[in-house]
């Protein structure tokens, strides 16, 4: 099955003629609503269509337009999204219109679309090596305070004042020591500098590589990071050694947890999107069995009515895994969104800090009335949130 429609696709295809049903139904709604009400003949509806469109041609080419216009957002609620049609939505979002919209197309299809969860990739954090993937939903973030304006964004997308803390050292993949790799790949043990510096720290040696960590702390800027939420984090619950030798299929079979990790990407001033984060924070809106409500969805929390292992129980608030024994509170695990939907895909986690974070509104700035940009809402009277 074919992915559905938009709205700008169907409208292209249309001549006078399907725009004038569109414009009948737009001035007669109320009349065909009170068609529908309780007490209204059974075939009133077919009455009212009948009378406006005497001619049999006419009144055949409405009802073939009526099919698919008025049936276009219960076939794209059927129709069961591959991982790349959510990426390739992320990645053609104009997130200044989806800022101003709650009906946006992104918005639209993570609240009432048949999504499938997006690979990640495997990755080795916290001395556990697992494979990961993400549910796309948004709102799962709130503000610590209360801001209020007519710039004032939803929480699809907000802002954070980014604090790194004292220094301290921060592994790229922790657990047993790494052997040294050649090329770009990350060596662990990797030293988190106390403050953000201007640029990359300089090569002592030929050799030696940047430190990802600190080069992944210098591409944000601390009191400007705003970031649109894309979906919730989950891991792998089974044994990655056996999995990483068997199909997809051991995969989905699960178990998946999830423990309160919030995906996100990054935006600029103008909306353009950036690099894909994981943040916790403890005023994350986690509802339970938040991912299960749907019994096709293609990862469980439990493996075929088996009880989650015991280890799951202990599940630290904010940890990856249950045997992770690191935290962060950010960490970027992607360049862009384009790097999203592989199993097979190495990763890592570059935890930017262990610190929790102010988490803002975002706000639209408007700039001689000729342009806007998104920004944190750092200037607006605010109120605790309770």
């Amino acid at each position: 099955m074919p992915k559905p429609d938009t709205d700008e696709m169907i409208q292209a295809r249309w001549g006078s003629k399907q725009w004038g049903f569109y414009n009948w139904e737009c001035d007669n709604a109320r009349a065909i609503e009170d068609t529908m009400k309780p007490g209204s003949d059974y075939n009133a509806l077919s009455k009212f269509i009948s009378a406006a469109w005497p001619n049999e041609k006419d009144h055949k080419e409405y009802k073939a337009w009526s099919r698919e216009w008025n049936g276009r957002v219960m076939r794209r609620m059927l129709y069961q999204w591959s991982a790349k049609d959510f990426i390739d939505t992320v990645i053609a979002t104009n997130f200044l219109e989806a800022a101003v919209s709650q009906l946006h197309d992104l918005w639209w299809a993570m609240d009432t679309c048949n999504l499938s969860s997006v690979p990640i990739g495997h990755a080795k954090f916290g001395a556990v090596e697992s494979y990961y993937a993400f549910e796309p939903a948004h709102r799962f973030l709130e503000p610590d305070f209360k801001q209020s304006g007519p710039s004032i964004l939803g929480t699809d997308i907000l802002s954070m004042t980014v604090k790194f803390g004292k220094a301290r050292t921060l592994s790229v993949s922790s657990g047993s020591p790494e052997t040294t790799h050649s090329g770009p790949k990350m060596s662990s043990n990797l030293s988190k500098p106390e403050k953000p510096n201007p640029r990359p720290r300089a090569l002592t040696g030929p050799e030696q590589q940047p430190n990802p960590v600190e080069l992944a702390r210098n591409e944000i800027d601390p009191n400007h990071f705003v970031f649109a939420q894309i979906g919730l984090l989950y891991v792998y619950g089974k044994d990655y050694d056996h999995a990483k030798g068997c199909s997809i299929d051991v995969l989905k079979e699960g178990p998946w947890w999830q423990n309160g990790l919030v995906v996100v990407v990054r935006l600029d001033k103008k909306g353009n999107q950036g690099a894909v984060y994981v943040i916790w924070h403890a005023n994350s809106i986690i509802e339970e069995d938040e991912a299960d409500d749907d019994d096709d969805d293609d990862y469980d929390d439990y493996d075929d009515g088996e009880e989650l292992a015991p280890e799951a129980k202990d599940h630290v608030p904010g940890r990856l895994h249950p045997r992770c024994n690191e935290d962060f509170s950010l960490a970027k695990i992607a360049n862009s969104v384009h790097e999203l939907g592989q199993f097979d895909k190495e990763f890592h986690f570059l935890p930017i800090t262990k610190t929790t974070s102010v988490i803002h509104h975002a706000q639209f700035l408007e700039h001689d009335e000729q342009w806007i940009t998104i920004e944190p809402a750092l200037a607006l009277p605010v109120e605790v949130n309770k």
